[in-house]
């Protein structure tokens, strides 16, 4: 066993997990498998090793178990450094029997091929560690088509972890990725949090070097109560995928190489084939992040051009989409965004699309509203007519005058008591979406392009509030 292994640990860690696993063993038994196996890895002695590796037998015996070995695809250009500290963190932190290691040198030019030889060499002497393939390409590939390249070395049944060679994994960190995966089976993928990246998916602190934030993450990647977060979106920068459906969605896009916005573009495949994506909260990883990219002259270009193809493709903007975690209340713009045309100017026309929307939004506890620049009466006529469905009733709130629409939303928000975090504003207007933004920072902002997306993803989920109480509940406090 390699010294790191229970670096920042103590030797009694392995027990905690042991004693999750007895827990989970009639609720989940594909994840009392994980912890019984993470036990396993982290024991201090054969002696134990081998007393939880019977209990897995023992498990396996009783119950179904479908757990599979994670393929580990890492993509190298330059930096050896990087990579170097990335591997290491592999083979102190991941147990050699459950992973499989895919290394695609992408034509670096600083001597990481030659050294990756090296390594892979020295690697394979040692029969402890697990199966590692290196992969040299005489071109870089770009990320898409590089990880495509890499991924056709892989078994259709491994789980396949995308993981940056600019990261590093402290202790557990892969474990409670895999946790997440096998949460349920509609889980498609899951990713972890960063120290540097997208916000919504960022924890905010201050280390000053890769070993206090290594240290950092074996303290944090422990058990949690409530830990995935499903998203609309995930980082690609370390992404654990549901085994065959990488190969099975064709991998990534390379249009949209040599990177930028093919992992969103993934996601949004994950989904359309019926799968939810997930953050796992406590599994915190190292991410330098922008390596590959940094000395790029047309970065800020390459972001706009693939930003231009995604929308191209899925006739909504990634920028745009919401989390689904987070909004409790959808506000509407109607003319040319809840329905088409203008009510002042000219007859307007239903999107039967959107009427259902708001069936299907209430019908799971989420409020909708009005804010337009209509008058009240018009407004009113329309969504009691029958070509609207007498959808008037199902909205908690109508504001429909000449002013300005963010001081209107303000407003509305404050007599409900939501913050602004928790409301998705809809509007066909570029303008009015940038100053109700302006207004209230935190309020999520989309186009109507954006609605097609958020029906499909609605509709996966069950009715939790049928009788429309949180809509009835809320209508009582706006009218007091």
């Amino acid at each position: 066993m390699k010294a790191d292994r229970l670096r920042y640990l103590t030797q009694e860690t392995y027990l905690t997990y042991e004693r999750l696993g007895d827990d989970l063993i009639a609720v989940n038994p594909d994840q009392a498998y994980l912890c019984f196996e993470n036990a396993a890895f982290l024991a201090p002695d054969d002696g134990e090793r081998e007393r939880l590796s019977e209990k897995n037998r023992v498990l396996k015996s009783m119950r179904p178990v479908g757990v599979r070995k994670v393929c580990i695809l890492i993509l190298s250009y330059n930096q050896k450094g990087l990579t170097e500290n990335c591997l290491g963190s592999i083979a102190a932190n991941c147990d050699p029997q459950t992973v499989s290691l895919i290394v695609l040198d992408n034509a670096s030019t600083d001597g990481s091929a030659e050294w990756l030889g090296d390594y892979v060499a020295a690697h394979a002497a040692d029969r402890d560690n697990c199966e590692m393939v290196l992969l040299c390409s005489d071109e870089n590939l770009g990320f898409p088509a590089g990880c495509n390249a890499a991924a056709a070395y892989a078994s259709p049944e491994e789980d396949i972890f995308l993981l940056n060679n600019d990261t590093q994994l402290p202790a557990n960190a892969l474990f409670w990725l895999r946790m997440g995966l096998y949460e349920s089976d509609d889980i498609g993928a899951v990713s972890g949090f960063q120290d540097i990246g997208s916000i919504e998916q960022t924890e905010k602190m201050t280390l000053d070097r890769p070993e206090e934030f290594m240290e950092y993450g074996a303290r944090h990647n422990v058990f949690s109560e409530h830990p995935y977060e499903e998203r609309t979106k995930i980082s690609g920068f370390a992404m654990l995928i549901r085994h065959g459906l990488f190969g099975e969605l064709g991998g990534f896009d390379e249009q949209f190489s040599p990177g930028y916005f093919e992992d969103d573009d993934l996601c949004y495949r994950i989904r359309e084939a019926g799968y939810r994506l997930m953050v796992c909260r406590n599994s915190l990883i190292y991410h330098a992040g922008g390596q590959s990219f940094s000395k790029r002259p047309d970065v800020r270009e390459l972001f706009e051009r693939n930003r231009r193809k995604f929308i191209e493709k899925w006739g909504n903007d990634s920028i745009d989409m919401i989390e689904l975690s987070d909004f409790q209340m959808i506000i509407w713009s109607l003319d040319n965004a809840f329905w088409s045309g203008t009510l002042d100017e000219d007859d307007v026309t239903p999107i039967p699309r959107n009427i259902d929307l708001v069936r299907v939004a209430a019908d799971r506890g989420i409020l909708n509203a009005v804010c337009s620049v209509n008058d009240r009466d018009a407004v009113e006529r329309e969504l009691q007519s029958e070509r609207f469905e007498n959808l008037w009733d199902l909205f908690v709130m109508s504001s429909a005058d000449r002013t300005p629409k963010g001081g209107r939303i303000r407003k509305m928000l404050e007599i409900m008591a939501m913050r602004p975090e928790n409301a998705l504003y809809v509007d066909g207007d570029a303008f009015e979406r940038q100053e109700a933004k302006r207004m209230l920072p935190g309020l999520q902002v989309a186009p109507p392009s954006i609605l097609r997306e958020l029906y499909m993803q609605l509709k996966k989920y069950e009715p939790t509030d049928p009788e429309h109480k949180r809509l009835a509940q809320y209508r009582k406090m706006t009218e007091g």
